[in-house]
């Protein structure tokens, strides 16, 4: 289903790069793109979205440096970075698109052949995966991320469902898979998950069991500086926007799902001790699905917690002989 885009021209991969405010890391991001060594041409895309330090500078300063490997979309406003994300992909002309995103890095010479290697045996896969590093800025400490990653091969259930961590900076994918992203996915919150469902209808998803790039966490990320329920909002509203995309055949995938996440802001609420919202959103779980998901027992003991302290101990009881 490729475009005859891919026939056109001689590039294999596109790495996909957008960046905002990333003074500290850019260079380290586009260096790791730079000691590729492949047996295929590679082009970077950098969109750089109006940065207020010396991104922008950095980023042409390499433009004009590799003119034949660099091509710089400077924006002349800030588009945000789900709109920078598409605006930049659009301009992706490789067969495949790697993605890496300017405060992440990749560590391995040889991860972008790996990968193309992968694909070009795999016709059946959409895109690829691998291990990846995360490193704590505020401390420094580097630690391999294996997660749920225990199989070698994900469809779109496991990735609605969450059964494999797969971050951006690990991803490559078949370009033109995807003729355009639909208009919600700019007024998503979240955009790699969204992202990996709609290439996953197309394909399946491979994972390489190999740590090749470092994911950073630092506060100034838009995720990372979220709490914990700003978190499972963005994901609650991602979700809805992705489950009205797939339609009824993913229906009670998705309801499973929305009473997970409304029964985790339930235990979050009830935590910082208020029990209104807890209830409110503990309703919401239940309205969602119960005794139809993984988490039912959870609910049992959240019934017993807020409203009935006897069969709160009972559902503790049972929980822990269940587990």
């Amino acid at each position: 289903m490729e475009s005859d885009k891919s026939s056109q021209n001689a590039i294999t991969v596109s790495v996909c790069m957008i960046t905002y405010n990333h003074e500290a890391y850019i260079a380290q991001a586009i260096e790791g793109v730079l000691m590729q060594q492949t047996d295929f041409p590679v082009e970077l895309v950098i969109g750089e979205d109006c940065s207020t330090d010396y991104t922008r500078e950095i980023v042409q300063t390499y433009a004009t440096r590799y003119p034949g490997r660099i091509r710089a979309l400077l924006n002349d406003h800030n588009l945000g970075p789900q709109y920078n994300f598409v605006a930049t992909l659009k301009e992706c002309r490789g067969k495949y698109v790697a993605l890496c995103e300017g405060d992440d890095f990749w560590t391995d010479p040889h991860k972008l052949q790996k990968q193309v290697d992968f694909m070009e045996t795999h016709p059946d896969y959409a895109m690829c995966f691998h291990l990846t590093y995360k490193l704590y800025e505020a401390t420094g400490e580097i630690v391999l991320d294996k997660g749920k990653s225990k199989k070698n091969s994900y469809n779109i259930n496991d990735v609605i469902n969450s059964r494999c961590i797969i971050y951006t900076t690990s991803v490559l994918f078949r370009n033109w898979l995807i003729q355009e992203l639909p208009l919600w996915f700019s007024e998503s919150p979240v955009g790699d998950t969204p992202l990996f469902i709609l290439l996953a209808q197309y394909g399946k998803i491979g994972l390489i069991k190999q740590p090749m790039a470092v994911y950073r966490i630092h506060p100034k990320g838009l995720w990372q500086g979220a709490d914990d329920i700003a978190r499972l909002r963005m994901t609650s509203k991602t979700f809805s926007l992705v489950s009205m995309h797939l339609g009824p055949n993913y229906e009670k995938l998705f309801r499973n799902l929305f009473s997970k996440l409304y029964l985790s802001e339930a235990k979050i609420c009830i935590s910082r001790g208020d029990a209104i919202n807890a209830k409110k959103w503990l309703k919401k779980s239940l309205q969602s699905s119960f005794f139809t998901n993984s988490r039912w027992i959870d609910q049992v003991v959240m019934i017993g917690r807020l409203y009935l302290p006897q069969l709160y101990k009972f559902a503790k009881w049972l929980q822990e002989r269940v587990e």
